[in-house]
């Protein structure tokens, strides 16, 4: 997983200089998963005024007596906006992610840990808003379907369904 968000902050880094020319970077969080204690972050640089790549990680861990649940997730959004000014107003667009999830229990004394990577392929839609010194609000909503296998013990489940993969309200900033 640190060699993908490698790979990804070096291709956004490749990509920046182009779309600084234009004006079009975007870097937010969804307000929503701090809430809940998710660390996440998204990037997005824009290809022109219309479209742009979004690249985004988020990580989340969560303990209940000897139970600890971790998810590490990296996905990637091709957004078009097909309003008159960069990144504002109205976007949508298709989301392709990955996501691991590990759960380990420590009771007995000893520690039962599973591994599970499941991926999502889906769609986005929101609205942005951008004021003159870069403050960024923005809507969204994403539904998607996600597949994989979850490992309890020696137990394998095929797992795949249709749902809602992002509810957001991101605060960031735009240069």
């Amino acid at each position: 997983m640190k060699k993908m968000l490698a790979a990804a902050v070096i291709a956004a880094s490749v990509t920046a200089a182009h779309a600084q020319e234009e004006r079009g970077n975007v870097i937010t969080t969804n307000v929503l998963g701090v809430l809940i204690g998710s660390l996440n972050a998204e990037y997005e640089f824009l290809l022109n005024q219309s479209a742009g790549i979004s690249i985004g990680g988020n990580y989340w861990s969560f303990t209940i007596g000897d139970f600890t649940l971790r998810t590490t997730g990296f996905g990637v959004a091709y957004l078009l906006h097909p309003g008159a000014e960069w990144a504002k107003g109205f976007y949508f667009g298709p989301r392709v992610g990955v996501t691991m999830v590990t759960g380990e229990n420590t009771s007995g004394g000893t520690t039962q840990s599973n591994t599970t990577t499941f991926f999502n392929v889906g769609a986005d839609i929101g609205y942005r808003w951008i004021w003159d010194k870069g403050v960024v609000f923005g809507l969204g909503v994403g539904a998607g379907y996600s597949i994989g296998e979850l490992k309890v013990g020696d137990e394998k489940v095929n797992y795949g369904g249709v749902g809602l993969s992002r509810a957001s309200v991101d605060l960031g900033y735009a240069f």
